[in-house]
């Protein structure tokens, strides 16, 4: 109930003490509180009461209520009323007082406001705050803020540079090159595991101490443990390229026993395990040309070129077994590639036969004057120019286009000796074909003075005959070529 103004004139105002106002403030709730208890007590017992009782109970109720209400009624709530109506006017009055008192001036409610909006968004400002800073230090001093993590990624960036490089040689066999680049890759971000891993990958290969070779034996254990200890935390996509790796790089071990078959199925069993690896698709290409499957050679390289058309082995390989089955230009295509991308030895005497079999002879003796320029380098045989691949399969020419028998025939070029060899009959057959006689001399003579020259002579025989049927060389070269023959006929017999 709320006091009407209009009933009562106000009381005169006495300045009381907040204390006083809080009493009679509590007293009138008090009573009032009282008022509703007893009403509630009633309610009470009407509901108890049975049924019989309810209409006297009512009539004595309705009695006390008319009896008693004339008696307390007027001067109660004349007496609440007023109590009330004073404590509005009081309450007022403090109001107006607590608020005169707390009203702040302009630097506080600015003073304020500012703190509320820098709790609000502390973290917002500290954000500014800091870029703040970076940029006076950089201004200021010249210093990047964040060269230090730029500096992170780029050493990361570089260690994966390393780290594909090694990958890529460990695919061409070169073990020690790709070492080299694995410890490159280390040695920018000591914490590649990658590159750690593939170290432990190529050193499967590496010989013993104090023994030339690696041994076959030791390599299996090597391969197991890696196969059955991938490393931990990978991811399945680098997992699976650990995998694919590690069952090619089996394959190999395999096949260097002799056991093609079994070298074989881990090289599709790596092409499964991950089909866009590289390397098994090369291998088993190397595994089909030296069994004579030539077709099948050929769809495996031409497989790891579209996987990876910059990669100089495939290319190699590719235009080589073009080269045998006579389709030259072809050849010339791909060796080319190869020889842009990494012009080693085995790819430049290979490109300069094909330019010789296309009757392009100036070239073919440019490429093969190349190559004896850089064999003939101090210290080169410790190169990769030399060195790659390690061992060469050198397949036999056919005898006549269409002819898929002689070149099933092969054979293996291990040595740096051996090597140049090579490069001297093929500038001697060059000298030939351009008529220049007297040099065809010198450098055949070159040519069988190296040790181990007679073990290759059906080779030298092999590629006169070829060069005799396929080229058709005008004279002075087919007088010459047909000696030649003969004096290799005889010393094979």
């Amino acid at each position: 109930m709320s006091a009407n103004p209009e009933r009562f004139s106000p009381p005169v105002h006495m300045a009381e003490s907040n204390r006083q106002v809080s009493s009679e403030l509590v007293a009138a709730q008090t009573e009032a509180f009282q008022q509703a208890k007893t009403t509630n007590l009633f309610k009470t017992l009407l509901l108890i009461v049975g049924a019989v009782s309810v209409i006297g109970l009512v009539i004595y109720i309705l009695n006390f209520t008319v009896v008693q209400a004339p008696v307390r009624e007027p001067f109660d709530n004349k007496q609440a009323y007023s109590k009330i109506a004073e404590l509005e006017k009081q309450l007022g009055v403090l109001k107006s007082e607590i608020a005169a008192v707390k009203s702040p001036t302009l630097f506080v409610a600015v003073s304020q406001s500012v703190m509320k909006f820098a709790v609000t968004y502390w973290a917002l400002l500290g954000f500014l705050f800091g870029v703040a800073i970076a940029i006076y230090v950089k201004l200021r001093f010249k210093i990047d803020y964040f060269e230090s993590y730029r500096d992170v990624a780029t050493k990361k960036m570089l260690s994966e540079f390393y780290r594909n490089l090694g990958d890529r040689m460990m695919i061409a066999s070169e073990w020690n090159a790709a070492e080299a680049a694995y410890r490159d890759s280390l040695a920018i971000n000591p914490t590649n595991v990658k590159a750690t891993y593939g170290i432990a990958k190529v050193g499967v290969f590496q010989p013993l101490k104090g023994e030339k070779d690696y041994a076959s034996e030791v390599a299996a254990m090597k391969l197991n443990y890696l196969i059955a200890n991938p490393p931990p935390n990978a991811s399945p996509e680098d997992l699976c390229r650990d995998f694919a790796q590690l069952y090619f790089l089996k394959g190999i071990s395999r096949s260097d026993t002799g056991d093609d078959a079994e070298g074989q199925r881990w090289q599709l069993k790596a092409i499964d395990t991950d089909p866009t690896f590289v390397g098994p698709h090369l291998e088993l290409g190397y595994i089909h040309e030296a069994a004579g499957e030539i077709e099948k050679a050929i769809e495996c390289y031409k497989k790891a070129i579209a996987l990876d058309p910059n990669l100089a082995l495939a290319n190699n390989n590719l235009g080589g077994v073009y080269l045998l089955v006579c389709e030259f230009d072809k050849a010339i295509e791909y060796l080319t590639r190869a020889y842009k991308v990494s012009p080693t030895l085995l790819t430049t005497l290979a490109l300069g036969e094909a330019f010789a079999y296309a009757r392009q002879f100036d070239r073919a003796l440019a490429r093969h004057r190349n190559a004896l320029s850089n064999i003939g380098i101090r210290g080169i045989e410790k190169e990769r120019y030399v060195q790659f691949g390690g061992t060469w399969l050198h397949n036999f020419m056919p005898l006549n286009k269409g002819d898929l028998e002689t070149i099933k025939q092969n054979v293996k070029i291990y040595t740096f000796e051996e090597k140049k060899m090579l490069t001297f009959y093929a500038l001697a057959l060059d000298h030939a074909l351009l008529g220049n006689i007297q040099r065809a001399n010198e450098r055949f003579t070159e040519a069988l003075a190296i040790k181990g020259a007679d073990e290759y002579s059906k080779l030298f025989l092999n590629r006169i005959q070829s060069m005799l049927n396929l080229i058709n060389p005008d004279p002075p070269a087919r007088p010459w070529f047909e000696e030649k023959a003969t004096q290799l006929s005889a010393q094979r017999a």
